[in-house]
């Protein structure tokens, strides 16, 4: 089971500090049912609580199914995400956060089976519940989406792909660009990297759980925190693509600054940002809100607190 010759998929799960969730997102994919032999390789970040101890325990009882990989030093969310990728041997691999699981014993098998079917494709997701911790809200993503998109969909209406829905195939032995390891944002530019060679299909059956909790690494910053790595994170994609998609990502740039000035008390400066992601495409619900903080701003803020300050 699971020797290197014969792994079809790799199931990377990357965790730091998930005692509270970890059991349950390793034991979903103990559960998947598979016609191929698949593994599960876990880039523990030198977590310092219960996390290394259940990790040892589920291992001693699954190996060699499961490998865990222990950091003897926190290395941050993506140069764990990228050493534990390159540990993978399958020939697809799929996402799972330690704090994420999955519902559907059959998602590997139907990805899986997706991607041996459609040689065109580089990706394949399908929806997820989000829960928070106050209970679910709803799925991800929240827009209908089509069964076959592209990378410039990706570009113009955001990262899409919830990060538990997602197996691709495996292109990790060409390496990952210097600036991938030092960001906080991982998932969108790894998505990005992979849909260069291929389109992205969408699975209609929900297959995963995605958590949102106030210990999560990214998503509990400040909206201003959190504005300054995307605009950092668009300058290095924009590079990549080679400038592809400019004006696009100029203007999503120019969004969350926009946000950031907003929330520093810089209406004037906020103003004349959203102005200039308004002028660029794509059309879509930013776009919407970059309108009302340039030409309605009153009305903006009231939005924004309305949904609870959100900055898309």
């Amino acid at each position: 089971m699971s020797d290197s010759a014969t792994v079809s998929v790799s199931v990377c799960v990357i965790t730091y500090n998930h005692a509270a969730f970890i059991a349950k997102a390793i034991e979903s994919a103990l559960r998947q049912k598979t016609s191929f032999d698949f593994e599960i390789v876990a880039g523990d970040d030198a977590s310092d609580d219960a996390t290394p101890r259940i990790l040892a325990e589920l291992e001693r009882l699954h190996a060699p199914r499961l490998r865990v990989l222990a950091r003897p030093a926190n290395l941050g969310v993506n140069r764990n995400l990228a050493k534990t990728l390159q540990e993978c041997r399958g020939r697809y691999i799929a996402l799972l956060e330690g704090d994420d699981y999955w519902i559907d014993d059959g998602k590997l098998q139907l990805q899986h089976d997706f991607l041996e079917a459609h040689p065109d494709h580089a990706i394949c997701f399908h929806p997820v519940r989000e829960l928070h911790d106050d209970g679910e809200r709803g799925h991800l993503p929240r827009e209908r989406m089509k069964a076959r998109s592209t990378l410039r969909d990706l570009i113009e209406r955001g990262n899409f792909i919830p990060t538990a829905s997602v197996m691709f195939r495996n292109r990790v032995a060409e390496g990952f660009p210097d600036w991938f390891h030092d960001l906080r944002i991982g998932d969108f530019p790894l998505n990005v990297m992979n849909a260069r060679h291929g389109d992205i299909g969408f699975i209609d059956r929900t297959m995963a759980v995605y958590r949102l909790h106030t210990g999560g690494t990214f998503s509990s910053g400040s909206n201003a925190a959190r504005a300054r790595e995307v605009v950092r994170m668009y300058e290095h994609v924009n590079d990549y693509l080679d400038h592809r998609f400019d004006r696009t990502i100029r203007g999503l740039q120019a969004y969350w600054q926009a946000v950031e000035r907003f929330e520093g008390g810089d209406v004037s400066a906020a103003r004349k940002l959203a102005r200039i992601r308004f002028a660029a495409p794509p059309t879509n619900r930013q776009r919407l809100m970059a309108g009302l903080m340039a030409f309605a701003t009153p009305v903006y803020g009231l939005v924004r607190r309305l949904r609870g300050t959100s900055a898309g």
